[in-house]
């Protein structure tokens, strides 16, 4: 093949497209690393398109953590991403000129993706994206609120000593 282009890209979006999915999802080894990818077709305000030319959203979670994830937005193209080095540090991808390091991630990704959307097993990779989201989305939740209840301590704080001052 040797291109930088994801040529399934369309044949996924297409029956995305054809069977009214949204999400799906489907691994992909590099490196020795296996990753667990979610694609996810724009359909809706549910989930912000940046790049007008885009088709989907690619959310890549290393396995062996299940922490470490990077978001993209690809089309039959490539992945649509500003800044390489991103690529290159997330998935180990030697740099060189040119860009040469990134044709074996794309043969290999390209390889990856499936033509069509699996549907016997979308609900459960539905669920284990919502709950991963849900996951993230919980931890930004309890920091805030964390945060609020520090505000509201340090506001009562100042609030007995401004009435302290009025009582003396």
């Amino acid at each position: 093949m040797n291109n930088l282009h994801l040529s399934k890209i369309q044949l996924i979006f297409d029956d995305m497209r054809d069977k009214d999915y949204i999400i799906d999802s489907f691994k992909f080894k590099y490196k020795n690393e296996n990753y667990l990818v979610f694609i996810r077709r724009f359909k809706g305000k549910f989930i912000k398109r940046i790049n007008k030319f885009a088709k989907v959203q690619l959310t890549f979670y290393k396995e062996s953590t299940m922490k470490n994830s990077l978001v993209v937005e690809a089309n039959n193209n490539g992945l649509i991403v500003d800044d390489y080095s991103m690529l290159y540090n997330f998935f180990g991808i030697e740099s060189s000129s040119f860009g040469k390091g990134l044709f074996p991630f794309y043969e290999s990704l390209n390889e990856a993706i499936p033509n069509e959307v699996n549907v016997n097993s979308s609900k459960e990779k539905i669920f284990l994206y919502q709950r991963n989201y849900i996951k993230m989305i919980s931890k930004k939740w309890i920091k805030f609120i964390v945060q609020v209840l520090h505000v509201y301590q340090r506001v009562e704080k100042d609030q007995k000593e401004e009435m302290k001052k009025q009582k003396g």
